[in-house]
C-alpha cells in the first residue's frame, strides 16, 4: 500500500495545472489560456489511497477540443470515414454521453465544442469519440494521436468565437468557399448539434 506521501505525489501528478502548456494542449489562434481548465481532480483519501475522482461543476464543463489523426493521416477526406464519425456523434448524443455544440471534420483532425454529461469526464467523453471511431473503423494502423488539446469555454461570446473558428476552418484550408458548403461541419449539418448550454446563456 502506498504511503500518504506517495499517494499525494500520485494525486498531484494527475492535476492538469501542474502540466506545462505543451502538455495541457495548444490553443486556437487568437485565444488566451484559462487557469480553470481542469475537468477532474483526483485527491488522496484519509486512508492514504487514491480512491476518489470528483467531477468539476457542470457550469464550467464546456470545452473546445482538437483531436488529430495518427501520423496526420487524412482519414476524414473519405466520405465513408467521415460519415462513420458523424454516426458515432449521433449515437453518443442519443445515449446522453455528451452534448455537441459545433464540429468540423478536417481531413486529418477534428475540432469539437463539447459538454460532457454530468457523470462523464472530458477524458471519458473523448474516449467515447476516439475509441468508438477506432472500433468502427477497424483499421490495423493507429487511428489517433494519443492526446488531445482542450480549452474551457468561459461564456457565450467565447463559445460563439470558437464556433466561428471551427466553421471557418475549411474555408481557411481552401476546401470550400463558404463554411456552410463544407459537408462535414455543423455549419452545414445544423440539425446534428445541441444548443448552447443553459449555463452559458444565463
Amino acid at each position: 500500500m502506498a504511503s500518504r506521501s506517495e499517494a499525494t505525489v500520485e494525486a498531484t501528478a494527475f492535476r492538469p495545472w501542474n502540466k506545462s502548456p505543451e502538455k495541457r494542449g495548444a490553443l486556437a489562434p487568437g485565444f488566451s489560456s484559462s487557469p480553470r481548465t481542469n475537468v477532474i481532480y483526483p485527491h488522496p483519501s484519509r486512508s492514504s489511497n487514491l480512491t476518489c475522482v470528483e467531477l468539476a461543476p457542470q457550469e464550467i464543463r464546456t470545452f473546445f477540443v482538437t483531436a488529430v489523426a495518427a501520423n496526420r493521416r487524412r482519414l476524414f477526406q473519405t466520405d465513408a470515414n467521415a460519415n462513420l464519425l458523424l454516426d458515432l456523434f449521433k449515437d453518443d448524443r442519443a445515449k446522453g454521453r455528451y452534448q455537441l455544440h459545433a464540429f468540423v471534420l478536417m481531413p486529418d483532425h477534428i475540432h469539437v465544442l463539447i459538454t460532457p454529461a454530468e457523470n462523464v469526464s472530458l477524458e471519458k467523453a473523448m474516449q467515447f469519440i476516439k475509441g468508438g471511431f477506432s472500433f468502427r473503423l477497424k483499421s490495423r494502423m493507429p487511428v489517433w494521436e494519443d492526446s488531445f488539446t482542450k480549452r474551457r469555454i468561459e461564456d457565450a461570446s467565447d463559445l460563439n468565437a470558437h464556433r466561428d473558428y471551427i466553421h471557418a476552418n475549411p474555408v481557411r484550408a481552401h476546401l470550400c468557399d463558404r463554411a456552410e458548403d463544407f459537408p462535414h461541419s455543423s455549419a452545414n449539418l445544423t440539425g446534428a448539434v445541441d444548443p448552447m448550454p443553459a449555463h452559458l446563456r444565463a
